[in-house]
C-alpha cells in the first residue's frame, strides 16, 4: 500500500511539472562578436629550394628601348644559371628593384610594379611574364621622349615560387597557382621573403639580350 501511494504521488508530481512547462520560445539574438585573439607566431622558414631567386643588372636606355624582353631560356643562358630555369604556367613570379642603401648601409629592394615621383611627373617600373618570357619596362605620365633623363643601369631580383601540387580524387596530380595572401609573409618586404623561403644570397650579373 505504501509503495502504491509513493507511485501515485510521483505520477502527480511529474504531471504537475509537465503542466507548468510552457511552449518553447523563439531563439534569442546572437551575442556580439568577441575581440580578436592575438596573432600567432610566424611559421618556420620554408625549405631551401621551394623558391628560386636570381639577380641581374640591365641598361635602360634608347638602345634597349627602356626595357627588357627575353625568354627564360635566354636569361638562364646569359646569366649562366646552372640549373634549368623552368617557369611553369602556375608558378608565381615576383620582381624586386634595387632601391639603394638604408641608413645602416644595407641594400633595400622594392617590389614591382612601383611608381616614382620624378621631376617630370610619375615614372613607373612594371613587369609582365608568362611561362616562356619575362618583360620589365618603364612607363610614364609625361612625354616619353624626355625619358632619356632616366637612362641608367638598374638591378633586379626575380623570385619564382612554384605552383602548388594537388592530388585529385582519381589519383592525378595537378598544379594550381599559389595564393600569396595565405602565406605568413609580407611579399612587399624582400627581407621577409628571403627568410621565409630561405633564399640564398645573390650577386648581380649583367644581363645582355640580343
Amino acid at each position: 500500500m505504501k509503495r502504491l501511494l509513493q507511485f501515485i504521488m510521483l505520477f502527480f508530481a511529474i504531471a504537475l511539472v509537465q503542466a507548468c512547462e510552457g511552449p518553447e520560445g523563439d531563439v534569442g539574438p546572437q551575442g556580439e562578436t568577441g575581440p580578436q585573439g592575438a596573432t600567432g607566431a610566424q611559421g618556420p622558414a620554408g625549405e631551401s629550394g621551394t623558391a628560386q631567386v636570381f639577380e641581374f643588372s640591365y641598361p635602360f636606355d634608347a638602345e634597349s628601348g627602356y626595357g627588357l624582353y627575353g625568354s627564360w631560356d635566354e636569361i638562364a643562358t646569359t646569366l649562366e644559371i646552372e640549373d634549368s630555369l623552368s617557369v611553369g604556367e602556375n608558378d608565381a613570379v615576383l620582381v624586386y628593384m634595387y632601391y639603394g642603401a638604408d641608413d645602416e648601409d644595407n641594400d633595400t629592394w622594392t617590389p614591382l610594379p612601383q611608381t616614382f615621383f620624378v621631376t617630370d611627373g610619375l615614372l613607373k617600373f612594371a613587369f609582365n611574364h608568362s611561362n616562356t618570357f619575362l618583360e620589365i619596362f618603364m612607363d610614364a605620365n609625361f612625354d616619353m621622349t624626355n625619358i632619356t633623363t632616366y637612362d641608367g643601369t638598374y638591378s633586379f631580383r626575380v623570385v619564382i615560387i612554384p605552383g602548388l601540387k594537388l592530388r585529385t580524387a582519381n589519383g592525378q596530380t595537378i598544379t594550381s597557382k599559389p595564393d600569396l595572401t595565405t602565406y605568413p609573409v609580407d611579399f612587399n618586404n624582400y627581407e621577409e621573403v628571403v627568410k621565409y623561403f630561405n633564399l640564398p644570397a645573390t650577386k648581380a650579373k649583367e644581363l645582355k639580350l640580343k
